[in-house]
């Protein structure tokens, strides 16, 4: 299933980030169960006062919203079964706990019939082994985003790189939206009519209007899952896109040609590779680098003669 901060994960990718997660907020307090037991009992692993978790992402690449509840549905009632059913074997593993929580951790879920489903397992729980329960043991969902300071670390220190969102855009898309009376465009199409090569040639001129548009979205999407799931990450591109801007703004009052994109864009790039090529993976620092001229031309800093 795809992940907001990693990309592509095998349902084994997830599970080995997932621990490393646990293991950085709860440190010694969490205990890993070994693959093999923790399969039959329902859980990856434990914290000594009380807490239980699961990971799990589907095999498939694409859902719906409907199929995507139903697998996750289906996994939390196989694995509930699992913890009533095996309870005492668990209660071994960690012999002076009360049950706290069960948490559920999954890339992403959609539906509120999900939460729903939590709270008809609870009950479910609570009836069949309320003994080794607290009185308000809870089933939760998390998603990566209940792990930002620690998502931050592992990309810091290298386990994994930031990957691009991979965000895809048809024609159908940028037609409809370049059509539209948006603001951002007319910015984009104004500054571009100023181009002698473009006044005279509205099919180019409309080509150039959805690509640097395309970039614009594209890339902002890119800062929102960094803002996101890496805010110092962000707060570091941002710096290093401020001092450019500031550059770029200077030449901008000299006159820009069209040309002068393609040297501001690939300096720009260079810059980001220098500070974040260790934590950033390359797509993603280039389509950073196209949302910084298309930001600039929607705003003031970029220009024409």
């Amino acid at each position: 299933m795809k992940t907001e901060s990693f990309g592509e994960l095998s349902g084994q990718d997830w599970e080995d980030i997932c621990n490393k997660l646990f293991h950085l907020r709860y440190k010694d307090n969490y205990q890993e169960v070994p693959a093999r037991y923790g399969g039959d009992y329902g859980i990856e692993g434990f914290t000594f006062d009380g807490d239980l978790f699961q990971c799990y992402s589907p095999k498939d690449e694409e859902f719906s919203s409907k199929s995507l509840y139903e697998l996750q549905r289906d996994k939390i009632t196989k694995d509930i079964s699992k913890l009533i059913k095996n309870i005492l074997e668990i209660k071994k593993l960690n012999r002076n706990a009360i049950i706290k929580n069960w948490y559920f951790v999954t890339p992403a879920y959609d539906s509120k019939n999900l939460i729903e489903h939590c709270r008809k397992k609870e009950e479910e729980v609570q009836k069949a082994i309320s003994q080794h329960l607290t009185k308000d043991f809870k089933i939760i969902l998390q998603t990566e985003n209940a792990y930002v300071e620690e998502l931050q670390y592992i990309v810091n220190t290298k386990y994994f790189s930031i990957k691009s969102i991979d965000k895809t855009l048809t024609n159908e898309d940028l037609l409809s939206i370049s059509s539209s009376k948006n603001e951002i465009i007319e910015k984009i199409r104004n500054k571009l009519l100023k181009l002698d090569s473009l006044k005279i040639d509205n099919e180019k001129l409309n080509k150039w209007t959805f690509l640097v548009f395309k970039y614009f979205i594209i890339g902002q999407e890119e800062l929102e899952v960094l803002n996101k799931s890496y805010p110092d990450t962000y707060k570091k591109i941002t710096r290093v896109k401020n001092s450019i801007e500031r550059a770029v703004e200077q030449k901008s009052l000299l006159g820009l040609k069209l040309t002068d994109l393609q040297t501001i864009q690939k300096e720009y790039k260079e810059e980001l590779e220098k500070d974040f090529m260790n934590v950033c993976e390359i797509s993603l620092l280039e389509n950073l680098a196209q949302e910084a001229i298309a930001d600039w031309m929607a705003r003031c800093p970029i220009d024409f003669e």
